[in-house]
């Protein structure tokens, strides 16, 4: 299955798609024509669906290459490097904020407990 091209409609991948879909339809067309053609004998039948096969082929390549080429835009938009650093960056900034807030408050409180069990066997 080559896809549902509307669900790609405004998209350069709806044209992708499309041309692929009418790439196969008229090849497999030609190629099938050539099965009752009467002016060709087999190998000359077998060379011109040969070349029409190249040609789907081709259409098929670009049609791939313009789909990947989205797709890789499509997934550098949605995952920006940049914009996951500058999420991890603060998120672990927080995170130490809180963790040594955490263990600052701990150092704290086992220091007056110190001082108070202390004090009283003094």
């Amino acid at each position: 299955m080559l896809g549902d091209r509307e669900r790609f409609q405004g998209l350069p991948s709806f044209n992708a798609i499309s041309y692929a879909h009418g790439a196969i339809k008229e090849g497999a067309e030609k190629i099938e024509a050539f099965t009752n053609d009467k002016t060709r004998n087999e190998p000359e039948k077998h060379a011109a669906a040969r070349q029409v096969a190249e040609q789907v082929k081709n259409v098929l390549r670009q049609s791939m290459t313009t789909i990947d080429r989205e797709a890789d835009e499509i997934l550098a938009k949605r995952f920006d490097p940049c914009a996951y650093s500058q999420y991890s960056l603060s998120e672990t900034v927080r995170w130490i904020r809180v963790r040594t807030h955490s263990q600052n408050m701990t150092v704290a409180a086992r220091a007056t407990a110190e001082r108070n069990t202390l004090g009283h066997l003094s």
